[in-house]
């Protein structure tokens, strides 16, 4: 029985970890990829500003946006108690390796 249980936890173990890995390095490539997004939008905003004839409503109507898409913060929180990226995954992972050294111990 005890086999059982310790490939239960074991298996357990090994799917939560690779769950948190998957979710993490999505959250980054997702920043990665807003942030790629974000750059194209406002080359665009400035192609068009070019092309346009200088009528004031069309120029503020894409400068606010254009500051508006400037001052967005990016970052995919859990909850806003923490964000989602690579550093995570580090962080996450010494922990994990210093807490099982000292569960190993004993």
């Amino acid at each position: 029985m005890d086999v059982v249980l310790l490939g239960q936890c074991l298996l357990t173990f090994l799917m939560s970890v690779v769950i948190f890995f998957s979710l993490t390095t999505a959250g980054g490539s997702a920043n990665l990829a807003h942030n790629f997004l974000k750059v194209k939008v406002l080359e665009s905003i400035d192609n068009i500003l070019d092309k346009v004839p200088y009528e004031i409503e069309i120029m503020s109507t894409y400068k606010i946006l254009s500051e508006s898409i400037t001052n967005v913060p990016i970052d995919f929180t859990a909850g806003d108690m923490f964000s989602i990226n690579k550093t995570l995954i580090l962080t996450t992972a010494g922990a994990m390796v210093t807490y099982g050294v000292l569960m190993f111990q004993f």
